[in-house]
């Protein structure tokens, strides 16, 4: 569930939501605004975190367990405050890979964009590609710190829908 993008983009429905959940999805929270985390006050995360894992619990008539963090906009003090909303593990845009020494509160991912072959996914999966984007997150992790994470989404918003914008989009 998001209100952000209202108009732009569309959330699940509650009907989408539990269907989802009946065919075995496990449903996780993304907050209800997506957010820059860092730049909130703690009562203000933890309101996005237990509006949205409220709502879907009440949809989905079980515990939200997993929270996806929006932008990867997160710190340590962003953790605590999903462990204190009854969270049980957190997955970020970090890139890497999990083992069973990973905190549960800092669950690397590899994110797939847009329709990738199964030969493409297979691929993205070998430890060239994994350095190869670790290297390309920490590059675009640099802005954002430099200049503030409401600062750099603007920014990357005029650049993403600008004549440019085929220099900003990852080819497979």
């Amino acid at each position: 569930i998001f209100r952000k993008f209202e108009g732009l983009d569309r959330g699940l429905t509650a009907d989408e939501v539990r269907d989802l959940h009946r065919r075995g999805v496990s449903i996780g929270s993304h907050t209800v605004t997506h957010p820059y985390l860092i730049e909130m006050h703690d009562e203000e995360i933890r309101k996005e975190f237990l509006d949205s894992k409220r709502t879907l619990e009440a949809w989905t008539g079980v515990p939200c367990r997993f929270l996806s963090i929006p932008g990867n906009f997160y710190n340590r003090r962003i953790a605590r405050i999903a462990y204190e909303c009854g969270y049980e593990a957190v997955f970020t845009a970090n890139v890497g890979t999990v083992s069973p020494t990973t905190d549960p509160f800092d669950i690397n991912s590899l994110i797939i964009e847009g329709a990738f072959t199964l030969s493409e996914f297979q691929a993205n999966l070998r430890p060239p590609a994994i350095i190869t984007r670790k290297a390309v997150a920490w590059v675009k992790k640099q802005p954002p710190r430099l200049v503030g994470a409401s600062r750099y989404m603007a920014i990357r918003e005029v650049l993403f829908n600008s004549p440019l914008r085929h220099l900003f989009t990852m080819r497979r």
